[in-house]
């Protein structure tokens, strides 16, 4: 990992003046990078925090359900692995403030899948019972893009590969009941007449809403906001982890 002076030097030359935190709305923003928001100990990462301004961090108590950093992943830039034999995965303390599937949202993700398996869960929300909605999900094939709004999945429009990095995109404007999906800088599908349903409670990374369903692989950064980005800010939040990552 790079010391932490160098590391903001290195995210300023990659991304310009531009920080994911200048657009409005930031709820969630983990770097997998960066080693001072990273608690680990001999059995993996106890506690993933969040990047300044964000105070949403991700813990894991159990030790045999805790990931662990991989040194240099892309980039050369370290990322935090979840292992899916070990079922592995982390979760909020607590409602993050938001309705992921009522509200404005808008999420990237920087990742790359260990293997194309069925039904993997990257990023969800539940209040702990089973009920929520699984917001970033692999289909059946393993390989295809997709969330559960509405009571149904909706599909990209591309497919997805194992061990290759992708800088992916989920797009959700309740006032329009649309959903856009991005996949490395462009457009891969839009939705319409998308009706939100409620999911309030944590959000969990690398599993499902009830538990099993996991997500394995590594996962670099997220970006979780609360609000529409404009198409000027859409493109400068993909071109600040595109430069940063290397990812296309």
């Amino acid at each position: 990992m790079l010391m932490q002076g160098v590391t903001t030097f290195v995210r300023e030359e990659a991304g310009g003046a531009f920080s994911p935190s200048d657009v409005s709305g930031l709820v969630v923003w983990l770097d997998g990078d960066d080693d001072t928001s990273i608690t680990e100990d001999g059995n993996g990462i106890s506690e993933w925090a969040g990047q300044s301004p964000t105070t949403v961090d991700f813990v894991q108590a159990t030790d045999g359900f805790k990931p662990n950093t991989t040194a240099a992943f892309q980039n050369g830039l370290d990322c935090v692995e979840f292992l899916i034999v070990n079922d592995e995965d982390m979760a909020t303390a607590a409602d993050i403030g938001m309705t992921l599937n009522t509200d404005d949202a808008a999420i990237w993700v920087v990742y790359a899948m260990d293997s194309v398996t069925p039904d993997q869960c990257l990023i969800v929300q539940t209040d702990g019972t089973g009920t929520g909605r699984n917001w970033v999900q692999y289909e059946t094939t393993g390989d295809v893009q997709r969330t559960a709004i509405g009571g149904s999945g909706i599909d990209s429009d591309t497919s997805r590969v194992a061990v290759t990095t992708y800088l992916d995109g989920f797009i959700y404007d309740q006032s329009g009941a649309t959903f856009n999906f991005r996949t490395n800088g462009a457009a891969d599908g839009t939705h319409t007449s998308i009706t939100g349903e409620a999911a309030n409670g944590s959000v969990r990374i690398a599993t499902a809403k009830s538990g099993g369903q996991d997500f394995g692989g590594q996962i670099c950064e997220i970006l979780i906001y609360d609000t529409v980005p404009s198409g000027g800010e859409i493109a400068s939040i993909e071109s600040y982890l595109n430069a940063k990552w290397a990812v296309y």
